[in-house]
């Protein structure tokens, strides 16, 4: 017998695929497992087989399951999978529009098509746009987050990623939201420049608070950042810093570039959306552009459960709306 809330939770990416196994009346997560599968590498190896499974939602699908099955965690009695993210766009199942903003945190109206497959229900749940932006799986985040941080109040909700999402609130609504492509930029210079000669990494510590700061402090006086990151190449030459060194300082280059863009006069207080380390040095960086705002980082026990929550709130607003729980395509 199902649990009220059991399903599978995925949150398949670009870059990674998450599979969480909720199965518990009271909303707890009972298995949570990460593949490096995201859908650009599965996109990749669909494309290389073609020939043997023509049809990619079908060859997607039959991946998915085997996924799941390799967690080895039991999920017989488990019907529901709900997906969120990339899955919804070109390179996933099926290309879903988007749902446009504002958006009710707490009556999420998306998208969402139903598919039925090798005895599941798959919900996949679409993204949001606005004129000139669009997200996919973040406003999942967001919708589980919102009864405990987003109240009646103007809040802006930062979420680092590959291309980190700047989503502003006001009175339970997403009114605003802006893509900022931090992550892509930083690998592509780390990995595809001259400056990939300069860099080594190195998880944050203390030590390294300086030079991320330098680099902060870089785009607030008003450099250029094309400018200042090749003061990566010649601090390097000059053995003016570490090359570790030079892995925060660029760091701190691209989180100055992106949060120096944050429209103060739309949030009175920002919630960051991160694992600790990226919740330490956002929180860092925004203190030292002197915000001036109250700014709350999300616990790790949170952030898995908060997008598993989300996806739920918008499956059951999709039951909500059309009392019933057929029209699964097969």
């Amino acid at each position: 017998m199902e649990a009220k809330n059991s399903f599978i939770s995925v949150d398949w990416g670009t870059s990674n695929l998450r599979i969480r196994f909720i199965s518990d009346p009271n909303f707890q997560i009972q298995g949570e497992f990460f593949y490096n599968h995201g859908l650009k590498k599965m996109n990749e190896i669909w494309k290389e087989s073609k020939e043997i499974f023509p049809n990619k939602k079908n060859y997607l699908l039959e991946k998915l399951i085997e996924f799941i099955d390799k967690t080895l965690f039991e999920h017989s009695n488990i019907k529901n999978i709900i997906i969120s993210g990339m899955a919804s766009s070109s390179i996933g199942f099926q290309e879903l529009d988007y749902s446009p903003i504002p958006l009710d945190l707490f009556n999420p109206n998306i998208i969402l098509k139903k598919i039925k497959w090798k005895g599941k229900n798959i919900s996949l749940i679409s993204g949001i746009k606005k004129n000139d932006d669009v997200m996919r799986g973040e406003e999942t985040q967001v919708i589980g987050i919102a009864e405990e941080f987003i109240n009646q109040e103007k809040v802006l909700i930062i979420i680092p990623g590959t291309h980190s999402k700047h989503i502003y609130c006001k009175d339970g609504i997403i009114t605003d939201f802006k893509t900022f492509m931090t992550g892509e930029i930083f690998n592509s210079f780390a990995e595809n420049t001259i400056l990939s000669q300069s860099i080594e990494y190195d998880n944050f510590n203390d030590e390294y608070e300086t030079s991320f700061i330098s680099g902060v402090e870089q785009i607030k006086n008003g450099c250029s950042l094309i400018n200042a990151a090749f003061k990566i190449r010649t601090n390097d030459l000059f053995k003016i810093n570490s090359k570790k060194d030079n892995y925060h300082f660029l760091s701190g280059l691209l989180l100055g570039e992106e949060l120096l863009k944050i429209d103060l006069s739309k949030t009175k207080k920002i919630i960051v959306y991160a694992n600790p380390q990226l919740g330490k040095i956002y929180t860092m960086a925004l203190k030292y552009l002197e915000t001036n705002k109250e700014i709350i980082c999300v616990t790790e026990k949170k952030l898995a459960k908060s997008q598993a929550l989300g996806q739920f709130k918008i499956y059951q607003q999709s039951i909500s709306e059309k009392s019933q729980l057929s029209n699964y395509e097969v």
